[in-house]
């Protein structure tokens, strides 16, 4: 039985032949692009005596290598500002459960101690905690702000037994919240001044 010699498929070098043609317009179309521009680099362009116009460009690169202790204080500091957030959030909820009775005296009372115990715990790491040299006077404001917090933590709790209709301890949560702010403030001050 003859054998054919005809190629039994003849689409197979159809595949090769249309990749070389997507090269080709590749390239003439990128050739036909404007030179791009490098954000934050810096363009020469110099004349040569024969007429010819050549653009050179250079990238300015700039790195800063932070300390690792400093690389934890930020990463504590940041920490603690994460922590009055939840103890803010958590002093908020309880006290619109309670005016909207939603939680009895009993509920309340252990939170607000809680808020208070870990408000307490929050001043005290934040003064056993190690501090770079060039945000040590940025660091006295975030102290004094923990202690705020601290103190407006207890008048929440005294607040709530006072013989008013809630005047003393929204009063006290309102400087909850301020004294949050401002360790939040003073925290990112701190971060600001140990980068350098």
């Amino acid at each position: 039985m003859p054998v054919s010699r005809e190629d039994p498929k003849p689409g197979r070098w159809l595949l090769p032949i249309v990749v070389v043609a997507l090269i080709g317009f590749t390239a003439v179309f990128v050739q036909q692009l404007s030179p791009g521009e490098v954000e934050g680099g810096t363009t020469t362009t110099t004349t040569p005596s024969a007429g010819e116009t050549t653009t050179t460009t250079t990238t300015a690169t700039t790195t800063t290598t932070i300390p690792a202790a400093t690389q934890a204080f930020i990463a504590a500091a940041d920490g603690y500002s994460s922590d009055g957030n939840t103890l803010l959030a958590d002093a908020k909820e309880i006290n619109q459960q309670w005016d909207d009775r939603d939680v009895g005296l009993s509920v309340i009372r252990a939170t607000l101690a809680d808020i208070t115990a870990q408000s307490t715990t929050l001043a005290d790491t934040v003064k056993s905690t190690e501090v770079p040299a060039n945000a040590s006077t940025a660091w006295t404001d975030v102290e004094s702000a923990a202690d705020d917090i601290v103190t407006a933590a207890e008048a929440m709790q005294t607040g709530l037994e006072a013989p008013d209709t809630g005047e003393a301890r929204r009063e006290a949560l309102t400087g909850y919240e301020t004294a949050v702010g401002q360790f939040r403030s003073a925290l990112a001050a701190a971060i600001t001044a140990a980068r350098g």
